[in-house]
C-alpha cells in the first residue's frame, strides 16, 4: 500500500482559538475516523493509524488541542477542560464539510478518552454527527503515584503559582511505553508538551471524575481497548465506567502484555484488527444513523476476550 500523504488544515474555532488539523489523504474512504489526543502530545501521532493496511479505507482526522502541537492556546494551562470540547466540535464541523456523507467515529485515547465521553454528554452542535465511539487506553482513573519532590513542588505552586506551567509530565516513559523508538521520538519532539500547570491536573482529576459519571449518557456502539499491563491507567475507573455505560452495543477488549501506549507496542497489529473488524461488522450495519441498540456483550462479560499474549 502506497504512503497517505498527510495534510494539514487551520481551522477557528467559536471562541476565536486557531487550530491545525492533521489529516491523510485517503482514496475512496468509506467512514471518517476523528482521534481526540492524549496528554501532552497532537494529532500528528495518529499517523500510525493513517498508514495501517488495516484502515486503509478509513479517512483519519486529528486535530491539535488548543495548547498543543501548533495549535493556539496556552500551554500546559487551561481555565477549563470544557474548551477542549469546543475544538473537537469545531473540528467535526470542518471535517463535515470536507465529507458530508461518510459516517463518522470519535476514537479518544488516554485523556482524549474523557474528552471524547465528555463531548459526547454536551449539546454542542454537531454532537448528533456521531454515529460510534472507539476509545483506547482510557485513562478515567490514574494510577500514578507521584513521587516526594513532585509533592513538594505540588504544593509549593498551588502556593505561589497555580497557573504556572511548571509540573513536568515527562520523566517516565518507559511506563507508558515499551517501544524504545517511540519514547526518543517524543524526548526530541519541540511540539510535546512538559510542563503543565497545578491548575490544570485539578482540573484534570475533576475531569476524569466526572467523565466516569457521564457513562450512562453513552450510547453509541463502543469498542473499547486496553493492555493488560497498563501502568498509567487504573483498570478499576474503566471498570466503574463500564458498569453504568448506557449502550447496549459494547465490546470491550484487553489486550494481554499490552502498555498504555497501545498505537506503539508490540500488541499494536492486534488493536489494528480488532479495529478493523469492528469497523467492517458495524458498516455492514449502517453504521450512519447514530447509536444502536443491537444485542452486544452484556456488562458482565467485559475484559473477558482476550487475544493471545504480546509480551
Amino acid at each position: 500500500m502506497a504512503k497517505k500523504e498527510e495534510q494539514e488544515a487551520l481551522l477557528t474555532t467559536r471562541d476565536g482559538i486557531t487550530l491545525s488539523v492533521h489529516s491523510w489523504k485517503t482514496e475512496q474512504p468509506n467512514c471518517l475516523l476523528l482521534c481526540i489526543q492524549g496528554l501532552g502530545g497532537h494529532g500528528g501521532y495518529y499517523d500510525v493509524l493513517a498508514q495501517a493496511p488495516e484502515l486503509a479505507t478509513v479517512q483519519i482526522v486529528a486535530p491539535d488541542l488548543r495548547g498543543h502541537g501548533r495549535s493556539q492556546g496556552r500551554r500546559g494551562d487551561i481555565a477549563s477542560f470544557r474548551l477542549y470540547l469546543e475544538d473537537v466540535d469545531s473540528t467535526i464541523a470542518w471535517a463535515r464539510r470536507c465529507w458530508p456523507s461518510l459516517p463518522l467515529i470519535l476514537l479518544g485515547e488516554s485523556m482524549g478518552a474523557s474528552i471524547a465521553i465528555h463531548y459526547l454528554s454536551s449539546h454542542l452542535p454537531h454532537v448528533q454527527e456521531v454515529s460510534g465511539l472507539i476509545l483506547i487506553s482510557p485513562v478515567l482513573s490514574a494510577s500514578i503515584t507521584p513521587r516526594p519532590g513532585e509533592v513538594l513542588r505540588y504544593l509549593r505552586l498551588l502556593l505561589t503559582a497555580p497557573t504556572q506551567p511548571a509540573m513536568p509530565i515527562t520523566g517516565r516513559e518507559e511506563l507508558g511505553c515499551r517501544d524504545a523508538s517511540f519514547n526518543e521520538r517524543l524526548r526530541n519532539d519541540p511540539l510535546f508538551v512538559r510542563l503543565v500547570s497545578v491548575r490544570f491536573l485539578n482540573l484534570l482529576s475533576l475531569w476524569l471524575s466526572s467523565a466516569r459519571r457521564r457513562a450512562p449518557a453513552i450510547r453509541l456502539p463502543l469498542l473499547l481497548l486496553r493492555g493488560s499491563c497498563d501502568y498509567i491507567a487504573r483498570e478499576r475507573g474503566t471498570r466503574a465506567f463500564l458498569r453504568r455505560i448506557g449502550s447496549r452495543d459494547v465490546e470491550a477488549i484487553t489486550l494481554t502484555g499490552g502498555y498504555h501506549s497501545l498505537l506503539h507496542d508490540p500488541a499494536t497489529p492486534a488493536l489494528l484488527e480488532a479495529m478493523h473488524s469492528w469497523l467492517q461488522r458495524h458498516l455492514s450495519l449502517g453504521l450512519s444513523t447514530g447509536a444502536t441498540e443491537a444485542g452486544q456483550p452484556s456488562p458482565s462479560g467485559y475484559f473477558d476476550r482476550q487475544p493471545a499474549s504480546y509480551n
